[in-house]
């Protein structure tokens, strides 16, 4: 009984952690397009990796920001662009795969009640042990 138990509490702590529901890159993802549809550039932001993208732009292009300067300006532009919340969008996370550190979800959104569904995949990678969007992630999405 006792060995049924500790199997059956394994289980709901990996799905916890991992893609099931509320937790994991799948939580994580939710999280994103909850705050999408709120307006929450905030927790958009927490969940990007800031250093990748920075590390990304060629040195000459840098000039003498530190990565810190870059992520402060790009945060109060997303702020600028994610104010205002958008009631009508919608989404549905179609499936979720862990691989690692790297996770693929597959998404339906709809920005409107006008428009059509399209799908768009989200490229999630684990960064000190938090969910976050890289640059390639991002570079997914408009694809």
């Amino acid at each position: 009984m006792k060995r049924a138990l500790f199997v059956a509490l394994l289980g709901l702590i990996a799905i916890a952690l991992g893609c099931g529901p509320g937790g994991g890159a799948e939580g994580t993802a939710k999280k994103l397009l909850e705050a999408t549809k709120t307006g929450d550039a905030d927790t958009l932001a927490d969940h990007i990796d800031w250093k990748g993208m920075y590390e990304s732009i060629p040195e000459e292009y840098r000039g003498d920001k530190t990565v810190e300067d870059f992520e402060k300006e790009a945060r109060a532009e997303m702020k600028k662009h994610t104010d205002e919340a958008n009631e009508e969008f919608e989404y549905e996370i179609l499936s979720c795969e862990e691989e690692g550190d790297t996770a693929t979800l597959k998404v339906k959104t709809k920005e409107n009640k006008d428009a059509d569904w399209e799908e768009r995949t989200i490229i999630l990678k684990k960064i000190d042990g938090k969910w976050v969007i890289t640059m390639e992630g991002l570079q997914d999405m408009g694809d």
